[in-house]
Formats: C-alpha cells, structure tokens, sequence
C-alpha cells in the first residue's frame, strides 16, 4: 500500500518498515518534478508539464473530459481517476479512454455519513481495478489500510503512519485470529514511538517540530499523542533516537 502525502512532516518515520507501507510524494503539476510524483491534472496543459515517470491523479469534475483522459493514455501514463460524479456512462466511457494503461480507480472522502463511506468503497472493490481513497479523516485512513485497498491519498496532514502499518502488517501475516498491538509489533521486530527531532533538556517546551517517529525495542509514546504532547514541557532531558515516555513530560497527558 501506498500513502501520497501533499505535505512533508517530521512525523513520516525514517527507515520504519511495517509491511508493505510506502510514501510517495502527492502535488499539482506544476509542483510535481520528479519520477514517480502523483499530480493532479485537470488541463491538457498540465498533462503536458508533467516529467516523465509521473503518476496523473484527474480530479472530481474531470472524470468525463475524455480529450485529457486520451491524452494522458497515449503517454503511457498510470492515471488516479477520481470516480465522484461520474455516471455508469460517463465511467465507462473514461475507462474505455484509459484502456491499455494501468488506472487506479479514486474516491475523494467528503461524507459525514460513514455508512456511505463504505457502500463506495464496496463499489470500488467490485470494479476489479487497483482502489485509492483520498481522505483526511484519521479514522478512515485506518480503514483504507485494514480493507486492504491499494492507496491513500493525503489531502492534508499526515495520517497515523505507525498504526497503517501495524494494520498492513497484520493483514500480510494471515494470522488465524486477530492479533494484539503487542503481537503485531513482535512481528515486525519493532515498534513505532515518538522521540525528539533534536537534543533536548529539562524546562524545554515540546514544539510539533520538534517530535519525530522512529522504530526501537523499547515502547514509547504511540504517534498518534504527537498532537497532544505539543506545548508539554519536559521533566528530563532525551536525545533524539530515544523512545519519548510520560515520564519525560511535566503535567497530565
């Protein structure tokens, strides 16, 4: 599974492996400058700009604009198609555009009701194609990853990457029952905890910047507390690499 973020963070871990978890880098295409970027393309022009290598993610609205869709098919391209507001003609007639390269079918997440959520994704898992979601909702990114879908794309921020791959992980394993967090970390001979970006010392405030995720033998804060543990200050100091407890932070959590 592959997780496009539009924005860098500390947050991404560095050399965690959990399963099959990758990143990739997610932007417009003028911003898009390398192999391998995802872009979002609504324009022939910007279809032109993109380097080669470059993945075309066409947003909601230009699922239907078939000159784009043949324009990016005759380059070869691998094409996110964000299906929102297309119709069963209208859908195969963009994929009948898209024939002979490999697309990805996309479902940008701007439901409150979860319900709906699903039914689209039990539609898209039908389809037989690869299947992203887009979303920014935490609790939905979990479930792209535990329903085994191929991508996540990354609106904003970044989502709970430690915990996608335990998911990931759990799911590779074909364990005979459900594990625990302790279990599927034991699997991966690591665990994701929080720590410091760079030296700090008793009396410091925790700034988000300052917080960083990496793998160690001994459990630490879980990543998803980032938000919480910023503006906490700390009780004893910690270098960077060491697993953040509660007993580095001053006050309640």
């Amino acid at each position: 599974m592959i997780v496009w973020l539009s924005e860098k963070s500390d947050l991404v871990p560095e050399g965690l492996t959990l399963g099959q978890l990758s990143i990739g880098a997610d932007g417009s295409a003028s911003d898009c400058v390398e192999e391998g970027c995802l872009a979002r393309v609504a324009t022939r022009d910007e279809a032109r700009e993109l380097p080669a290598g470059a993945l075309a993610l066409v947003p909601a609205g230009q699922g239907a604009n078939i000159p784009l869709l043949e324009n990016l098919a005759a380059d070869g391209r691998e094409v996110y198609l964000t299906v929102n507001g297309l119709g069963p003609k209208s859908f195969d007639a963009a994929m009948q555009a898209l024939s002979g390269i490999r697309v990805t079918l996309c479902f940008e997440d701007a439901s409150s009701d979860d319900f709906g959520f699903f039914r689209q994704l039990a539609w898209l898992k039908a389809r037989g194609c690869p299947v992203a979601v887009s979303t920014t909702d935490p609790a939905r990114a979990l479930a792209v990853a535990a329903m085994q879908f191929d991508a996540l794309v990354c609106l904003s921020g970044v989502p709970d990457l430690g915990r996608m791959g335990l998911l990931v992980l759990a799911r590779e394993k074909a364990a005979v029952r459900p594990m625990g967090v302790d279990e599927v970390e034991a699997l991966a001979g690591a665990e994701a905890s929080l720590s410091v970006s760079r030296p700090m010392v008793a009396g410091e405030r925790l700034a988000a910047s300052d917080l960083a995720v990496v793998t160690a033998e001994v459990r630490g804060l879980m990543p998803s507390l980032a938000s919480v543990l910023a503006g906490k200050t700390l009780g004893y100091g910690i270098a960077p690499g060491e697993p953040l407890t509660f007993g580095h932070v001053k006050g309640d959590m």
